[in-house]
């Protein structure tokens, strides 16, 4: 009978997997041949004013510097929509937690998107892509394919020949999206820092003159999202050199964000197919255009790297990667390289020569080359309809034998890591041509190089790849987690560096030094699953939370006694990394204190100090600079109301100081910087208050062992979405859900936990709209919430992990849901917001869902304008004025696990 049932379960679950593709949806495109593109809009933020408090900060360095802002957005990444996920399906107590869903899921997410965005293609903040050696290749291919016997002339073809006229109408083809962004730079070689300030006025006004089809607007989009020629930064500030680190950290970004992008692919029309819907490429067609570019992007900078970029401490190289071998001579990635670039007008700058600025290998750079490479070859290899063996005679638009290369990288530079960055098995920072092997390692370098170690040798452990190279890198993790093990203070802390022999060198009472050395260990204990590697890591958490965590301001110091915070983009990464990484490795049901807390952190340390310089729709400023310039209130400002002429793009500042004393603190005051918010606090709501959070009276602490309780039940290994597995510590059930017994509606359970991704309506934000699911059989849709659906992100709510602790939701709860999703009220509402028509009542959307149908039916004719935005602005509630209801962050005083019949309201 129970395999009966299973069979039953999955055959649902296919149905619903089946359709969810042909749901209606988002905002549109409309095309010059009058179809309707579906792409992700933004939506209203939830309430944070209970999580804000008033915080004195000043803004001292808004330069992006590439390397560490790139960590801190791949950090975010693996923190945000994949952390959430893998979260709900590691049974994390994240239901009715709206602000932690939103913080994780939207702001940490689409934090580390602008940075793909603007930095990576709309700025020119590095090299083109079409100068890249892949597009070298195909060009001297296809020109190949031109000689004949008898020649009459025929061209050679050029690298954009190839870009423009051959692989773009690909991409246009498989993936459904009508049209390449107009004056996008899609680099491939990073800058080491800009200035990240616009150089023109945004336009928002429907407008964008599209010089292939001859359409002048009515496309339902504003101009500024076909149209980057404003959004470019000044190339007069920035810093064009090569900084290997910050470029590995940005292959690492890139690939990451394709494997994401490709994980599902959908149905829509294109140019070839008309009206009539085909199988395409990608998420949406939008994330398919923009994970085509992502890979390209990658793959040159890798090809650039094996042909040109590697050292042999004197000059520039390039490594036959597969056959590479220390032992023979050192062939590396130097940490700098300044590039002669050449500019001819507004064509795209290209490199004409490339010098060595900084011979030496820093482990920081080999170790961010480790982690990127890995991340290609693991998105090439599971990837399967995107990179394919003939592509794109097979459907795929790039070859799958790529991710070989990446591997062969990746490989030649662990290689490398080992041969002259460790001594007597113990990691060390640096290694210089004229001096040789350094004698120190900094906790920074060893935990960027023990995270990219464990990701490579997972990775090649799951593909079968090299097991004796795993098993090189397993023994280097547990040679250096011992080491720090031994030179571990008695009270938990970690100086910020030693020697090799254990002797501390660097500083004792930095914050970040803690975080680092709770990343290593826990990178460790996942490859080694020694529990000796968890206490460590718990008690350098337990030493942080207690001496360096600012109840009031809901900051950590970065430095003990020290009155002045310092916030860098580097320092949020790797404490949002440690927190993370520490609520995995903490039984599930005791995981609610680090739920508020990381809440409350992330509200603090990022939102209020001004370290995100702005932001658009996707988190939060639905009327896209229609409205007040800061539509939902919280200090940070639209993209074009921001810093500077034109405004700033949505990205992170270098350096933000934050006042942890007195208002009367000389030391913060002399300190020169622009006070962030000023005159703007007035309307910014802070209801912060200790009464109404009572586990934020002080940080969490955590038993170093775990407590042997009554219930406990051992847990089954996580594969998280990245594809990798982690040991989960035992933990309870829930037996009895919130929702249940705070007697919910499906109403309200479905806003407090699935209008994030679906949208108060149904209509689909992140996640798919609902029109299909309204019609299916009760048990169907039960079946679907219950178990997730991995390729659509869509979480395992009921199921989990598959083992005995369950999910976050219960079976009762997901009836309320279905029994609401599929009720006439709900089909009525979504179905006049399919129409265009404001649901009275309901929270503001994003103004192009109903400026983009409002296109579609005037057939494109009617320019959008202010005048036309206004007239929905002022029929939706002020995104400002949004208030939590209270069964959105319920804050429990017991364990879910541990509620019983004797806590039901009677």
């Amino acid at each position: 009978m129970k395999n009966k049932q299973f069979i039953i379960k999955i055959f649902c679950i296919s149905i619903a997997s089946a359709f969810i593709t042909q749901a209606l949806a988002k905002n549109y495109i409309l095309t010059p041949d009058q179809r309707t593109v579906t792409i992700k809009g933004g939506f209203s933020q939830p309430d944070l004013s209970q999580y804000r408090s008033s915080i004195d900060s000043k803004i001292i360095d808004r330069t992006f510097y590439t390397n560490e802002a790139t960590f801190m957005a791949n950090e975010g990444y693996k923190t945000g929509m994949e952390g959430y996920n893998d979260m709900v399906k590691a049974s994390f107590p994240i239901a009715y937690k709206r602000a932690f869903q939103w913080v994780t899921a939207r702001e940490m997410y689409f934090y580390a998107r602008y940075l793909l965005d603007y930095i990576g293609g709309r700025s020119h903040s590095g090299v083109h892509m079409v100068h890249g050696p892949y597009f070298s290749m195909k060009a001297d291919k296809h020109s190949q394919f031109n000689k004949l016997v008898r020649d009459r002339g025929e061209r050679q073809f050029s690298n954009k020949d190839i870009l423009l006229g051959m692989d773009l109408p690909l991409v246009y083809q498989r993936t459904g999206f009508p049209r390449v962004f107009d004056d996008i730079q899609p680099t491939y070689l990073q800058y080491k820092s800009v200035q990240p300030f616009f150089t023109g006025q945004l336009d928002n006004t429907d407008s964008f003159d599209d010089p292939i089809s001859g359409k002048k607007g009515g496309w339902g989009v504003p101009n500024t999202y076909f149209n980057d020629l404003p959004q470019r930064f000044d190339h007069g500030d920035m810093d064009t050199t090569f900084n290997l680190g910050a470029m590995g950290q940005f292959v690492k970004r890139r690939s990451q964000w394709l494997d994401r992008f490709f994980q599902a692919n959908h149905r829509g029309t294109t140019h070839i197919s008309k009206h009539k819907e085909v199988p395409l490429l990608g998420n949406d067609a939008e994330e398919g255009m923009r994970g085509w570019g992502l890979t390209m992007s990658a793959l040159n900078a890798m090809l650039q790297v094996k042909s040109s970029m590697f050292t042999d401490g004197e000059k520039l190289i390039g490594v036959n990667t597969d056959t590479y071998d220390p032992k023979n001579g050192f062939k590396y990635l130097p940490h700098e390289i300044k590039p002669n670039l050449l500019w001819v007008g507004d064509i795209p700058e290209r490199v004409w020569a490339m010098d060595i600025q900084d011979p030496s290998s820093q482990l920081w750079d080999q170790a961010s080359w480790v982690w990127a490479t890995s991340a290609y070859a693991v998105a090439a290899n599971r990837r399967g309809d995107f990179f394919t063996d003939n592509p794109p005679v097979d459907g795929g638009l790039v070859e799958k034998r790529t991710g070989l290369l990446a591997e062969s990288i990746g490989n030649a530079v662990f290689s490398n890591i080992q041969a002259m960055h460790t001594d007597n098995n113990i990691l060390v920072s640096q290694w210089h041509p004229e001096e040789g092997k350094g004698s120190t390692i900094t906790l920074k370098d060893m935990a960027m190089a023990l995270v990219a170690i464990n990701d490579m040798a997972q990775s090649w452990q799951n593909m079968a790849r090299k097991p004796e190279l795993v098993q090189q890198a397993k023994t280097l993790l547990v040679n250096n987690a011992d080491f720090l093990v031994k030179v571990q203070n008695p009270n938990g802390s970690f100086n910020s560096s030693y020697s090799t022999s254990g002797q501390a060198q660097g500083k004792n009472g930095l914050a970040v030094s803690q975080f680092e050395g709770i990343r290593a260990l826990i990178a460790a204990y996942y490859s080694s699953r020694d529990d000796k590697y968890l206490t460590a890591a718990r008690k350098a958490y337990n030493h942080v939370n207690r001496d360096y965590w600012q109840v009031k301001d809901g900051v950590y110091r970065s430095e003990l006694n020290n009155d002045i915070a310092t916030v860098t983009p580097y320092s949020v990464g790797v404490t949002m990394a440690a927190l993370r990484e520490v609520m995995f490795t903490t039984p599930s049901y005791l995981l609610e204190d680090q739920v508020e807390h990381m809440t409350r952190w992330w509200v603090q340390t990022v939102n209020q100090s001004g370290l995100l310089l702005s932001e658009h729709q996707s988190t939060g400023e639905v009327f896209t600079g229609y409205g007040t310039g800061d539509d939902d209130a919280d200090g940070i400002p639209y993209v074009s109301k921001a810093h500077g002429e034109y405004g700033a793009a949505p990205v992170m500042a270098a350096v933000v100081k934050i006042n942890l004393g007195s208002a009367s603190n000389a030391a913060f005051n002399a300190i020169e910087g622009d006070t962030y918010q000023g005159d703007n606090l007035d309307h910014v709501a802070m209801n912060f208050s200790l009464a109404q959070h009572p586990s934020l009276k002080h940080a969490p602490q955590l038993a170093l062992t775990n407590q042997g309780v009554e219930g406990l039940v051992n847990r089954s290994d996580l594969v998280r979405t990245d594809g990798s597995h982690i040991p989960l510590q035992p933990s309870k059930p829930i037996l009895i859900g919130k929702g249940t017994q705070h007697d919910l509606s499906g109403k309200q359970i479905f806003e407090a936990n699935c209008m994030l991704c679906h949208g108060q309506n149904g209509e689909g934000i992140d996640g798919k709209p609902l029109k299909n699911f309204m019609g299916y059989p009760a048990a169907t849709m039960e079946a679907f919430v219950f178990s997730g659906n991995p390729t659509a992100s869509m979480p395992a709510f009921g199921i989990g992990n598959n083992d005995k602790v369950g999910g976050t939701l219960t079976k009762d709860e997901i009836k309320r849901v279905v029994s609401y999703v599929q009720s006439n009220s709900f089909k009525h509402n979504y179905a006049e917001s399919q129409k265009g028509h404001i649901i009275k009542g309901f929270q503001a959307k994003d103004i192009w869902f109903y400026l983009s149908r409002y296109n579609v039916q005037h057939r494109g004719e009617k320019m959008i304008d202010a005048s036309i935005a206004q007239q929905y602005i002022e029929q939706m509630q002020n995104p400002a004025k949004v208030k939590a209801a209270q069964y959105e962050n319920i804050q429990r005083s017991k364990p879910d696990a541990d509620v019983t019949q004797a806590d039901m309201p009677q």
